[in-house]
């Protein structure tokens, strides 16, 4: 099985080897990596020794989802920063610039609180389940 390798973690280059290193005993039983092999790159990751080419690629496309984990959560964040606004402040805004609060006013204002919290519920439904220990 043959897999397309994903681009460095650290400096983005496909510049990317995918080899079996020296080591003692026959070169069957050479262990394989995959490295960054751009001189641009500051960090020059290579994976851990492992027994098959297919097992050092699965490790190099190993990437942490904490990064979107944090990029959900300022979005959660903003939405519930326009929920608030639109639920708490909206009406008042448009009685004051509209001369007054219409009931197409208020129906745009609850479609998009309708919205808001579908999107914060399918968020929150998404998210990973975090493991419970129990003692």
């Amino acid at each position: 099985m043959s897999q397309e390798l994903k681009p460095c973690p650290f400096c983005g280059t496909n510049v990317l080897s995918v080899a079996k290193i020296s080591s003692t005993g026959p070169v069957e039983e050479w262990p394989w990596v995959v490295s960054c092999e751009s001189g641009n790159c500051a960090i020059g990751p290579i994976t851990n020794d492992y027994a098959t080419r297919d097992e050092a690629i699965a490790a190099w496309n190993t990437r942490s989802d904490a990064h979107l984990l944090r990029s959900h959560e300022a979005l959660r964040e903003a939405l519930r920063g326009w929920k608030e606004l639109f639920a708490d402040d909206m009406p008042f805004i448009i009685a004051k610039v509209g001369g007054g609060m219409t009931n197409g006013d208020q129906d745009a204002i609850d479609r998009v609180l309708i919205a808001t919290d579908a999107a914060l519920t399918e968020a929150a439904a998404q998210e990973p389940q975090k493991e419970q220990h129990h003692d």
